[in-house]
């Protein structure tokens, strides 16, 4: 398993300022595998179909959801190293020296986290040609794919020294380089890739950075929906498990075992994902914020 931290992120003096609290500033004692035992980090349930599985773990403290590649003047007194992508290729390619017989890796991630989880599964793609990629993307369905804020990341994060070398990328500008285009860019390099996200209909997280950018997150779950519409008129085939609730990411929490949408629960969704590579849809049919 390839896991990339989650943490915020942010773009403007404000939201980077040290105390602004809109993203993790530091990579501290926390960041240990050891000390994590609820949801997907509890080794000792059965039910865990990562239970025996090996994990790299990469930590997060950039504010660029690990696509940033350079250092941003914000004014102020606020500078950031936006070097999200330097760091994640580092593990991955780390990944790939550790591993390089691996035939099953799951793309994964919480919040900031999730967000770059397509492009990283390009990415092992190949360095891993054999190897079977699902990727599990948790808490960032919802932020769309808009020229104009997409332009103002690309800008402050220098996400476009950070575009893959694929020649899907030709002419890839920063208006086009959005979230939910990495899915639609990963399908078209590596259509084998199997893609799958898991959101909270009314995520209150999501919703909070929708508004910092702008974005009028009222209807978050119409927002999520139309991303999956958009990813798969590309022809890529986005699996997806949208719950009802304000919460944020579950792959971490005790509910990973224990959620349930439409009778089905959400681990044995995601074991029947990793096991055979297809799931259904499922979708919540009353979406209700509480």
């Amino acid at each position: 398993m390839f896991y990339l931290e989650g943490g915020g992120a942010c773009f403007t003096a404000d939201t980077c300022k040290p105390d602004a609290k809109t993203y993790k500033v530091t990579v501290g004692h926390d960041d240990n595998l050891a000390g994590l035992n609820t949801g997907i980090w509890d080794w000792s349930n059965p039910a865990n179909p990562f239970k025996d599985w090996s994990v790299v773990w990469v930590p997060y403290c950039s504010a660029d959801v690990h696509i940033g590649n350079t250092t941003h003047d914000y004014g102020s007194g606020v500078t950031v190293q936006h070097k999200g992508y330097v760091n994640a290729t580092t593990a991955l390619k780390k990944m790939a020296e550790l591993f390089p017989t691996a035939e099953q890796v799951v793309v994964t991630g919480e919040s900031a986290g999730s967000v770059p989880d397509p492009l990283y599964a390009g990415m092992t793609h190949d360095l891993l040609p054999n190897a079977n990629i699902t990727v599990l993307a948790d808490g960032s369905g919802a932020y769309p794919d808009i020229p104009g804020i997409n332009a103002v990341i690309g800008g402050v994060w220098g996400t476009m020294n950070a575009v893959p070398d694929w020649p899907e990328n030709k002419g890839m500008t920063a208006e086009k380089w959005s979230f939910p285009g990495l899915f639609v860019q990963a399908f078209k390099h590596a259509p084998k890739i199997v893609f799958a996200r898991h959101d909270y209909a009314f995520d209150k997280t999501q919703a909070f950075f929708s508004s910092l950018a702008g974005i009028d997150a009222s209807h978050e779950v119409e927002l999520i929906d139309k991303n999956e519409t958009e990813i798969e008129a590309s022809g890529a085939k986005l699996a997806s498990f949208i719950t009802a609730g304000d919460n944020h990411t579950v792959l971490s929490k005790p509910d990973f075992y224990t959620e349930t949408t439409n009778g089905v629960k959400f681990v044995d969704w995601v074991t029947q994902l990793i096991n055979t590579g297809s799931v259904d849809d499922v979708h919540c049919t009353k979406c209700t914020a509480g």
